[in-house]
């Protein structure tokens, strides 16, 4: 099923100098979650050198992907599984049908392994596939490992969101590090509510959010559990998932319920969280943090665990505060030290902002995939 997607877009400056590039960006998430958010705004940023076309097998991430880029061609294929073999066989054929008019397919997964039929498609047809690996998860099982290192080592460029992530994924596939490269996600400084430097004048009590999606690896257990060395602070949660209820159920059974509050997804979170006085991070398995590099911007101090790729984000002692991973006691006491610190706080934040602006934008981030699109649909790639 094609579609044409309508939306505004602000685009990288850079062009490329052989012409326009057919790209396809794909995805086969069946829900939004930060990895299509962030390769929304790669495709809204890529400069007009790049002719980007999205495809998914979600409505929903189809009109994420492209809702940023006016009159995008947007195909919606069928869900494909091992049982699905039609579904398996229309990815086939559609790639095959495309076969002379893309010069790239650009694989957003979700999980190290996700994507194969996508996969399988596009190097059946021959066309040159890059990858963006935004979670570091390993394999449920042998079979399922032994199918990713086969099909992905196929791959033409390996993008990983940090070199935490470089290392894993490579390793994972059996990658050389001449296939891998690693580009962090970013923002639209444009889009992202300006923020300030210090506590909301006259609130009772501090504030603490997290953000996310609420699953075992993401650590909101453990932000409650430090609530118990923070009397007066309020936690708020902005995100969904199946562990909710479980979390709930924790707050109620610690006595922290009362200074808790699940906000549910919101599809911007950095207008509530400018209103917050620290963002706490205690994920046990973090790739990047792209929640951290926007409270950065907004202008409120990030506290978060040394997990994964997120000290590569946030900067122990300039940008933020690290914690030791899995660590209520930790948590509670990086979040002490920010908030009752007004010289600390304005100095962390003043840090971020800087970094933020310099590192972490989607202009930046889209002239980099721009560069990997050219060298691989290159004759001499």
């Amino acid at each position: 099923m094609d579609l044409v997607l309508r939306g505004s877009t602000e685009r990288a400056t850079t062009r490329g100098a052989s012409g326009t590039i057919q790209v396809l960006l794909y995805s086969d998430a069946r829900e939004v979650g930060g990895a299509e958010l962030s390769a929304a705004r790669l495709v809204a940023c890529l400069p007009d050198s790049i002719r980007v076309r999205v495809a998914a097998i979600d409505s929903g991430v189809l009109a994420t992907l492209g809702g940023g880029r006016p009159g995008i061609d947007g195909y919606l294929l069928p869900s494909a599984s091992k049982r699905e073999l039609g579904a398996v066989a229309a990815h086939l054929a559609f790639f095959r049908r495309r076969a002379g008019e893309l010069d790239v397919v650009h694989l957003n997964l979700r999980t190290p392994w996700s994507c194969q039929y996508a996969l399988l498609g596009a190097t059946v047809a021959g066309i040159p596939v890059v990858t963006t690996a935004h979670a570091v998860v390993r394999a449920s099982g042998w079979l399922q490992g032994h199918l990713a290192r086969r099909l992905f080592g196929h791959v033409r460029c390996c993008v990983t969101v940090s070199h935490w992530a470089a290392g894993e994924v490579a390793s994972m596939w059996g990658l050389p590090e001449s296939v891998v490269r690693v580009i962090p996600n970013g923002i639209n400084p444009a889009t992202i509510v300006s923020g300030r430097a210090g506590p909301i004048a006259g609130r009772r009590s501090p504030v603490v959010g997290c953000v996310g999606r609420l699953s075992p690896e993401k650590g909101f257990d453990i932000a409650l559990r430090a609530l118990l060395d923070l009397p007066g602070v309020r936690l708020e949660v902005v995100g969904d998932g199946l562990e909710r209820p479980a979390l709930e159920s924790l707050a109620t059974s610690l006595g922290v319920a009362d200074r808790v509050e699940f906000l549910g997804w919101m599809a911007d979170p950095t207008a509530r969280m400018a209103s917050w006085d620290a963002l706490a991070v205690p994920s046990r398995l973090e790739s990047f943090g792209v929640v951290a590099v926007e409270a950065m911007l907004v202008g409120v101090p990030v506290v978060a665990a040394a997990a994964g790729g997120l000290p590569e984000v946030v900067r122990d002692g300039e940008t933020g505060v690290l914690v030791q991973v899995e660590s209520p006691n930790a948590l509670a006491a990086g979040l002490r030290q920010v908030l009752h610190d007004g010289a600390y706080r304005r100095r962390l934040v003043l840090s971020a902002t800087e970094a933020v602006r310099r590192d972490f934008t989607s202009a930046a981030m889209a002239e980099r995939y721009a560069e990997v699109y050219s060298q691989v649909s290159s004759p001499l790639a």
